[in-house]
Order: C-alpha cells, then structure tokens, then sequence
C-alpha cells in the first residue's frame, strides 16, 4: 500500500474510507458514517442513491468476503482513489480486483464510484444462488 505521509486532514478523509473497509472485514455497517445524500455506483447500471439500498444489496455478498486488501491510495481533496482486492471465500471468484473512487464530506462518506469485472460479480451472485439451493 502506498505509505505516504497524509496532512491530518488526508488522514481524517482516509479514516472514513478505512472504517467503511472494517465494516465489510467485520460484517457490520453500523459504525460507517453514510451522508444523507450518499450515492452508489458500481459496473453497468447499478446505482443507488441511498445507503438503506445500497446496504440492502450488498448484504447478499457480506457473509462471503474474507477481506480487503488495499493495494494503492491516492488522496486529493475529497476525493480518494483506492485499488484493492475484494478477497472472497468462494475458490471459483476468489479475488475481485476494485478500483474504487470515495468522496469524503464533512467526515462522512458521500459516494462510491466502483470499478470492476461485472462477470466477476455475476459468477459471484451464481455461486451464491448454487449454494442457497
């Protein structure tokens, strides 16, 4: 990971984007602080506009991510740029390679731009139907 110092307001901004990281490691949003005018968006045309549905998709991949690993960070103003692996505990998706652009307002988390291989997700989603069944 890139291990440049942060001014301390870098460093508040990366704290927000850490604790959203922890909640997906620890399998809890509570503590993640969403904006109220929080926007999702992720491969194709998935968008939310809202964390209460934003939150409510992803609660089907919660209990099958392992960790995140953050590879690279780049910080300028409120915005930060991170590329990480979504580790996962299924073998036949194993790692998601995400890059991930997060704004960072007022000490809360405002939007999410994510960027991945969508036919990751989807043979994701298919394991986790095969595995329900």
């Amino acid at each position: 990971m890139n291990t440049t110092t942060l001014t301390p307001d870098e460093e508040a901004k990366w704290q927000v984007v850490e604790q959203y990281y922890d909640a997906w490691r620890k399998k809890n949003f509570s503590n993640v602080k969403f904006a109220a005018n929080f926007c999702y968006k992720g491969p194709g045309k998935q968008q939310f506009n809202n964390a209460k549905d934003f939150l409510a998709s992803a609660s089907g991949l919660l209990s099958r991510i392992t960790d995140i690993v953050v590879r690279k960070r780049f910080i300028q103003g409120d915005t930060i740029a991170v590329f990480y692996d979504f580790v996962t505990d299924i073998p036949s998706v194993g790692v998601i390679d995400t890059a991930g652009l997060y704004t960072v307002k007022n000490g809360e988390l405002a939007s999410i731009d994510n960027y991945f291989d969508p036919t990751t997700l989807h043979a994701f989603r298919a394991q986790m139907a095969n595995a329900s069944k």
